[in-house]
């Protein structure tokens, strides 16, 4: 596969690659003993923000739960769908779709499709009065969501804070409900809203394409970083809630 020069040499030039080869070339004249640690940290950022590296951190995490198309889900009492696909300002009308967008896209498609009668939109970072919740809403209502059909939870701020926050909306805490989240971050959500008791059914969306399958697997990429940087969060956040649940004997 032919590749072009220019793509090379823009991984080589950007900011990411330049600290790197900074980092290595100030080893030059460090104690032996820093030179070792510069080292090590520019050899493990490097792997972090190769394409190769990304994948295999979070593949695994992203096939855990296999999406299916929408005709094959069964109805459920809700669509739970969680913060992060939008990022809200503090104020009405300050919203910015991140790369995690499809989340709300899906749960309208799940919605239309008639696989449960009502979103509930969970999230609480924002402005105290346009939080994640208010803005994936006006996402879901431009996405052709009734408005009445869409409620809001404008508390959880976090992962660990989704299930307690959404019980009280649901018709019956022991029913299922379809739970909308990205791929990666669907066994840390799952394995939360489980541990709290109830019957989360994985709805997965937002799978994400990084390998080019050349030479630039193996080169420096701030969204490989990412990615890898994303995937150690989901399992750290996953180790978190094993040790504490042993702990606390559940």
């Amino acid at each position: 596969m032919s590749i072009d020069p220019l793509k090379i040499v823009l991984l080589l030039t950007q900011p990411l690659s330049v600290a790197l080869l900074l980092a290595l070339a100030a080893t030059l004249y460090a104690h032996w003993l820093l030179r070792a640690l510069a080292i090590v940290a520019c050899l493990v950022t490097l792997a972090m923000s190769t394409p190769w590296v990304a994948e295999r951190l979070a593949e695994p995490l992203e096939a855990a739960y296999a999406g299916q198309p929408i005709a094959d889900y069964g109805q459920s009492q809700a669509i739970v769908l969680l913060g992060g696909g939008v990022t809200a300002g503090d104020r009405e009308g300050q919203t910015d779709a991140t790369a995690a967008a499809d989340r709300m896209r899906f749960a309208a498609a799940l919605w239309k499709a008639g696989k449960a009668p009502r979103i509930i939109a969970t999230g609480g970072v924002g402005g105290r009065d346009w939080s994640e919740a208010h803005a994936m809403r006006a996402w879901l209502i431009d996405l052709g969501v009734d408005a009445d059909a869409v409620m809001l939870e404008p508390l959880a701020r976090n992962t660990r804070q989704h299930p307690a926050h959404v019980r009280p909306l649901l018709d019956d805490p022991e029913a299922p409900f379809l739970l909308v989240t990205s791929a990666l971050h669907m066994s840390r959500s799952m394995a939360r809203f489980a541990a709290a008791g109830l019957r989360p059914i994985a709805a997965p969306t937002d799978r994400e394409l990084l390998l080019y399958d050349d030479i630039r697997d193996v080169l420096p990429d701030t969204r490989a970083l990412d990615r890898s940087t994303r995937a150690l969060k989901e399992r750290l956040g996953m180790l978190h809630l094993r040790v504490f649940s042993d702990w606390l004997g559940r």
